[in-house]
């Protein structure tokens, strides 16, 4: 997968959650069976989804949920690329490498010289697409469940089939949230394996890069 399919899939995947939640609970409220709804009725093609996907992707809303997963993953990255370095460094060099994301870009610098590693590379963003796809799933459903209840309050039509409809995106947004921390823990664990590959086959490439970035900035 390269990473400009990863990027339009994020956009598309929400989106299309999106779709599907609103059709059901169209098909509800409206009391209409499945096969009665017409896609081009309520305008379902694929731009909407895509025009949900661009809105939930403009309030960047799964950062709720990635965030903490995400700070992991980046601080696993950068203390194993510093465990590599082949030397010592100062208390204050130590800091200035694990400032914003110079630790990462000696890492992906790596990655991006090699291609054994680039093409492990591809089955990182393919979990990646599943880590943050879970999060949407996650967040969408749980919203979309809360919605639905508070509904059924103010509507007394099908509220029984809307009900059973909100408990069954909680359920949906349970797994979720479990599977997004499965693909956490996946990610770790390819980011690992990339890391021992690079201890094995470019451990003075570490060195050399780090080294080069200190200098460069006279960090001593």
């Amino acid at each position: 997968m390269e990473q400009s399919t990863l990027k339009f899939l994020r956009l598309l995947i929400p989106g299309i959650i999106i779709v599907i939640i609103s059709y059901c609970f169209i098909q509800i409220i409206t009391d209409k069976k499945f096969g009665d709804l017409d896609f081009s009725e309520y305008s379902i093609p694929l731009f909407v989804a895509l025009v949900f996907g661009a809105l939930y992707q403009t309030f960047n809303i799964r950062f709720l949920i990635t965030n903490y997963t995400h700070k992991q993953i980046d601080l696993n990255i950068k203390r194993n690329i510093m465990n590599l370095y082949v030397g010592n460094l100062s208390a204050t060099q130590t800091q200035y490498l694990f400032k914003k994301d110079r630790l990462k870009n000696v890492f992906y610098k790596i990655i991006d010289s090699d291609p054994s590693l680039s093409a492990k590379g591809k089955n990182v963003y393919f979990n990646g697409l599943l880590w943050t796809s879970f999060a949407d799933t996650f967040i969408i459903s749980i919203l979309s469940s809360i919605f639905i209840l508070i509904f059924t309050l103010f509507n007394s039509t099908n509220t029984d089939d809307l009900r059973t409809l909100s408990f069954f995106l909680l359920l949906i947004a349970l797994a979720s949230i479990c599977f997004h921390f499965v693909a956490f823990l996946n990610h770790i664990k390819i980011s690992n394996s990339q890391i021992e590959f690079i201890e094995t086959n470019h451990i003075m490439d570490v060195k050399n890069i780090i080294d080069k970035i200190l200098s460069e900035n006279n960090v001593l």
